[in-house]
């Protein structure tokens, strides 16, 4: 089936997977994640549901 781009792809798991880990890992503000590379609220929201509070989202002009 041919993909529409620009898309993102996810593999749901392993992305459940790296999110639960960050929060284990480096809780709360100690890891902020960078939103802008993958423009996607439903994925930051994810982030933010495991408990990370502030998120890295950057143009230097």
């Amino acid at each position: 089936m041919p993909v529409k781009t620009p898309c993102l792809v996810v593999d749901a798991d392993a992305f459940a997977f790296n999110v639960d880990a960050m929060a284990r890992v480096l809780p709360g503000l100690r890891l902020r994640p960078h939103v802008k590379a993958f423009k996607c609220t439903e994925l930051a929201k994810r982030l933010a549901g495991n408990g990370h509070t502030g998120f890295t989202c950057a143009t230097l002009a």
